[in-house]
């Protein structure tokens, strides 16, 4: 399609239009794109260094991105319009839009809201699935057919649709053979309520979306391709494209696969990989998304039935299931609906190792916080005068070591003869200054990862920073962080395949999702970065509709423990903290005693899951049991069985762990089989 019909066909419509034709997208996608144009956040990072601090610290300074707009240039949304948009119908939102308090069912979605999106937004309207689940998997599904086109228009609607895009921008079926309709015919047909992604074969097609979407305005929509070069071509012709690099048809994936396909996916400017199904186990999904890639994964289809494959997905913690039945999808989701519900395990960033209990950013309080169960420590760096990365929060001595000065006016030696044991002198009489060499050591050795944050504003920093890790092969135990943008160009140009996490200021505001997620979008792309914030203005509501867009969210810093409870029910990614305790003895997961569990007829047995705390320790618990198909075989109740006749069935089963102040959270084991084989009747 020539730019000229498609800026036509965008052009948005009269008011009398507006009110006769709610399908066309295309007066709410471009009507105020002039004014957003100049009104709205650039296309920049341009945040100010500044302290990782408490959530009621102020706004970073002038350039602060905050909701919606910047100090000079405010939201231009009515109040009318800031509830409204793509996350009205919030898997968390509670009566009147309030999200519920945790333990009361926060994460359960309200039914599809059907109403239109605010004018002027630049965000698509999602339906949300029924389920329990807090962030739950983004339902995603491949056009294949015009038949298909006219299913999407039913109330199970994906949030995503990929479209094969050929030559002359045509939209094809997967295979490439069988054309579908013009580009125009195609989103006319998905209107505003489900998200494009483009996928791409070739650079003149990768080119020319890139080129239509950035003269149609056009930002919530994806590029994907199997071709990662493909991606960041696209990318880089037009940053506001999420992208997406698809190794759904690799086999089965070693570790060393999976750090490949961590290095790829971010080298390509991408934060997704798809992931083919059989490959989606729970440790090769939580390996890369520990590693800040976000995990979509094609449906694998089991002899069972397409329903077992999707909860053995659901169940793995997946971001996102790409299937050929999003009423399936929606259908498996409904099934976790017993109360909040985490899928993944919120991973606990000790913030400078655990202050709370001992000197901060040292190895004695780095390996308290990984003993108390972190799986991160968060560290601070500085550039030494002899070009070494010392571990220290602050640019002056003073605050924690009982020099004066400078970090970067000394050399290693003269830090090292330094006592950095404030404000713990008693219990801790001397220690030193660690090393970033001493830190990689240390998570190695314990199992766990990295947080580094660059503080240091020295090019020369980000230059030792990438030697060690290589030198060190840490790779893959690290991910990075900072404020300063200059520092994150650095590593992109030094290390590409390394991701990096934005750390911002309150850019969240669960009061103008459209607005504000605009905004934040918009500061993430040019960096291909994850979403660092401050919690304060963070909500369920900002969550679940960044979800959709491949949005991994790490707030901080929580040292107060009803919000640290509530954002971990929440299923934030990570959640950073001084007290990592506070997690120990917190279900992290769960799974069965026994995964194939044979009964004989008329036979009657309890279930039970092995439990991990969050420090390690693993107890055995009673579970209920959720059966998903074969009730003519077996009966279930709460955690027992009872085999009726010969066969086979699959179940679930859920744990709810109760933490602090009664909050409950549930987690589920993935599928397991029960076989039930004939023996002699009594009697």
């Amino acid at each position: 399609m020539q730019p000229a019909k498609f800026f036509k066909y965008l052009k948005p419509s009269t008011g009398k239009e507006r009110k006769q034709s709610t399908r066309r997208w295309n007066i709410f996608y471009v009507g105020v794109t002039l004014a957003l144009v100049g009104m709205a956040v650039p296309f920049r990072a341009g945040m100010p260094q500044a302290h990782m601090a408490d959530a009621g610290s102020q706004a970073l300074g002038s350039g602060t991105t905050i909701a919606g707009g910047t100090p000079d240039h405010p939201n231009i949304l009515s109040d009318k319009t800031k509830q409204t948009g793509a996350a009205t119908a919030v898997a968390s939102a509670g009566k009147g839009g309030t999200p519920p308090p945790v333990g009361a069912g926060a994460g359960i979605a309200a039914q599809p809201v059907k109403q239109p999106p605010a004018p002027g937004s630049k965000l698509v309207q999602v339906t949300e699935p029924e389920t329990g689940i807090a962030i739950a998997p983004t339902i995603v599904t491949e056009l294949r057919s015009k038949e298909q086109l006219e299913e999407l228009s039913g109330p199970a609607k994906p949030a995503t649709v990929i479209l094969h895009v050929s030559s002359g921008l045509r939209i094809t079926d997967p295979s490439g053979k069988t054309e579908l309709g013009t580009l125009e015919a195609v989103l006319d047909g998905l209107g505003r309520r489900m998200i494009p992604a483009f996928y791409v074969r070739d650079g003149e097609t990768a080119d020319s979306v890139a080129g239509l979407l950035k003269k149609s305005g056009i930002e919530d929509a994806f590029v994907v391709s199997d071709r990662g070069e493909l991606v960041k071509r696209a990318r880089t012709l037009y940053p506001a494209l999420r992208g997406i690099v698809d190794f759904s048809s690799a086999g089965n994936l070693s570790a060393d696969d999976l750090l490949n396909i961590r290095r790829k996916t971010t080298a390509s400017l991408a934060k997704i990989a798809i992931l083919p199904g059989a490959s989606a186990s729970r440790s090769s999904v939580a390996y890369l998304q520990q590693r800040l890639i976000v995990v979509w994964t094609k449906e694998a289809g089991t002899k069972a039935g397409p329903e077992l494959g999707l909860h053995t997905l659901i169940t793995a913690g997946v971001n996102g299931i790409v299937t050929d039945s999003p009423k399936a999808a929606f259908k498996a989701l409904k099934v976790y609906s017993h109360g909040n519900t985490l899928i993944r395990k919120p991973y606990i960033i000790g913030h400078r190792g655990m202050p709370s209990k001992a000197p901060e950013n040292t190895i004695v309080s780095n390996r308290l916080g990984l003993e108390a169960g972190a799986d991160f420590i968060e560290n601070d760096m500085y550039l030494t005068k002899d070009g070494r990365l010392v571990i220290i929060h602050d640019p002056l001595l003073e605050s924690t070591t009982n020099g004066k000065g400078k970090v970067e006016d000394f050399t290693l030696a003269q830090l090292k003869k330094l006592n950095a044991n404030k404000p713990y002198p008693a219990g801790f009489p001397y220690v030193q200054i660690p090393t970033l060499e001493e830190q990689i050591d240390l998570a190695r050795s314990q199992g766990k990862m990295i947080m580094a944050e660059m503080k240091s504003k020295n090019p020369a920093a980000m230059d030792a920073f990438v030697k060690v890790v290589k030198d060190k092969g840490a790779e893959d135990l690290i991910n990075t962080m900072a404020f300063n943008p200059d520092q994150l160009k650095r590593l992109s140009e030094l290390m590409p395949e390394m991701p990096m996490g934005l750390l911002t200021g309150e850019t969240a505001n669960e009061a103008n999702i459209d607005g504000s997620l605009t905004n934040t979008l918009r500061l993430m792309q040019l960096r291909n970065t994850t979403f660092n914030t401050t919690y304060k203005g963070l909500g369920p509501n900002f969550m679940e509709a960044a979800k959709h867009r491949g949005v991994l969210i790490s707030p901080w810093t929580f040292n107060d423990k009803s919000n640290f409870a509530k954002f971990f029910c929440y299923g934030a990614f990570g959640i950073t903290t001084d007290y990592a305790f506070w997690a120990s003895d917190w279900a992290a997961s769960v799974k069965p005693v026994q995964d194939h569990i044979v009964v004989g007829n008329y036979e009657s047995k309890d279930l039970s899951v092995l439990m991990e705390t969050f420090k390690g320790d693993r107890l055995e618990k009673a579970a209920d049991v959720i059966l998903l198909d074969g009730e003519i075989s077996v009966e279930a109740y709460g955690s027992r069985i009872t085999a009726k006749r010969p066969g086979k069935a699959h179940a679930l089963l859920r744990y709810t762990a109760v933490i602090d102040g009664g909050s409950k959270y549930d987690l589920y084991t993935q599928p397991i089989t029960l076989e039930v084989r004939d023996v002699k009747e009594p009697g």
